[in-house]
């Protein structure tokens, strides 16, 4: 199992089937947390680790860790999670997918040269590691280096749906609009079953139509691509379907990007109901209270209850394209994968709110995260 994250991904160790009491507790906890039941699972973990931590095999103990930064990303303790990341590798030092995971610990601080570092030195010993090399393209510097990867990867890799997800997570922060929608599609086709793919191309057709609007790229206004839009929530729905079952958070982003679709549209209506319903999904994922809050705010309402936004980029009486709730979501970090900040104003001047470019959360977090 993959969770989304800011920078990366936590790759869950595999279950073990020895028949020992510590991997069935720790089966157990897995479980539990791919449920969305943390309350319980770190109960079980905690108790595990007051009363027979030190009788636990390092790969045990490993597990314990990584288990309880997976739920940490989730709940968006992201420091947290990278603390427990960083001593799970401790217990692992020759282990690939802890070495994987330490790169994650590092992009969730906010550190991308050391995370870069680490993945670099990770492949050195791991040439042939599928895992490593997703975590060398998520943290690509740039574009010429994320191609460069792309040329260069090994043909046993083609096919591999964890490496292509990774490759979605980096495509979202791209400058090169073309190279980052060749790079999701060719992911979203290889890895269907990864709501992450899904995710990055929407948000990709979804930027570039925003784009459109952008003073700074676009002097001159243009109409954007309806069928592009269409598609970018069609995306947005299949990411939905697919993480509703193991990432409510996740789901509830999605959700909220395709209210930013609708909104776009003008179909503010079914707008409301995505962000009901995304609230309803994750209602005290602090990610997502805050991506929601985010769009009703840039649209121009304070509050829930105030029944959609009244602005619309479509809309000739719009002046201003950084009053859009659909150009801010489109380019903003609010799900914790890198594209360029914005500060933006929602109908009142005093309502300014300044999106951080490259927040240490991808809130993907997403997760990739983000979340």
């Amino acid at each position: 199992m993959v969770v989304v994250a800011a920078g990366g991904s936590v790759v869950l160790p595999s279950p073990e089937s020895t028949g020992r009491e510590a991997d069935g507790e720790l089966d157990d906890i897995r479980e539990r947390a791919k449920r969305g039941e943390f309350q319980v699972a770190r109960a079980f973990l905690r108790r595990l680790r007051e009363r027979r931590w030190d009788k636990l095999s390092a790969r045990q103990r490993w597990r314990a860790c990584t288990l309880e930064a997976d739920m940490s990303v989730r709940e968006g303790r992201n420091e947290e999670a990278a603390r427990l990341l960083i001593e799970a590798r401790e217990h692992q030092p020759d282990d690939e997918v802890a070495l994987a995971n330490e790169v994650s610990a590092h992009e969730l601080l906010g550190d991308s040269a050391r995370a870069r570092a680490l993945a670099q030195e990770a492949r050195a010993r791991f040439p042939s590691s599928a895992v490593i090399y997703a975590a060398c393209i998520r943290t690509a510097q740039d574009d010429d280096e994320f191609a460069r990867l792309l040329r260069e990867l090994p043909g046993h890799m083609a096919k591999h749906a964890k490496f292509w997800a990774e490759a979605a997570v980096r495509a979202q922060g791209l400058d090169s609009v073309p190279l980052a929608e060749e790079a999701a599609r060719k992911s979203a086709s290889v890895a269907p079953e990864d709501p992450r793919t899904w995710f990055a191309l929407g948000f990709i057709l979804m930027r570039t139509e925003a784009q459109k609007l952008d003073p700074e790229r676009a002097p001159q206004p243009l109409a954007p691509d309806k069928g592009r839009l269409a598609e970018a929530e069609e995306c947005f729905t299949k990411t939905a379907e697919l993480a509703r079952p193991t990432d409510a958070a996740f789901a509830a982003t999605a959700l909220v990007r395709r209210a930013v679709t609708r909104d776009f549209s003008g179909r503010l209506a079914e707008a409301q109901a995505d962000i009901d319903e995304a609230f309803k999904l994750a209602p005290t994922d602090p990610g997502s209270g805050l991506r929601t809050r985010g769009f009703l705010e840039t649209a121009g309402t304070r509050t829930r209850a105030s029944g959609g936004c009244g602005m619309c980029c479509s809309r000739p009486q719009l002046t201003k394209p950084d009053s859009c709730s659909a150009w801010l979501c489109a380019n903003a970090t609010t799900t914790g994968i890198a594209s360029k900040g914005r500060s933006c104003y929602a109908s009142a001047p005093q309502s300014r709110a300044t999106i951080p470019k490259r927040p240490s959360c991808t809130a993907w977090r997403l997760s990739s995260r983000w979340r």
